[in-house]
């Protein structure tokens, strides 16, 4: 870990370290029902609102892939 990059980036890597500990606590919660809980990060940005106002304007979101992506179950049911 850089703590030059968590200078820059604190908001960001708060909301995904916020989100991920909801996917842990919601997998063991449920898991005696037999109800899995998981999250997927993308390694490239996703055309969205929040890409467009707030980390790049048109320039990232012309670079960013569609939502559609998020669609596409990894694995099958």
């Amino acid at each position: 870990m850089r703590a030059d990059w968590f200078a820059q980036n604190l908001p960001y890597a708060l909301s995904k370290y916020g989100m991920s500990m909801v996917m842990f606590g919601m997998a063991e919660e449920f898991k005696a029902d037999g109800i899995a809980c998981n999250s997927l990060w993308p390694r490239t940005t996703i055309a969205t609102a929040a890409v467009e106002f707030a980390l790049g304007g048109e320039a990232m979101l012309k670079q960013s892939r569609s939502p559609a992506v998020m669609r596409t179950p990894r694995t099958p049911f």
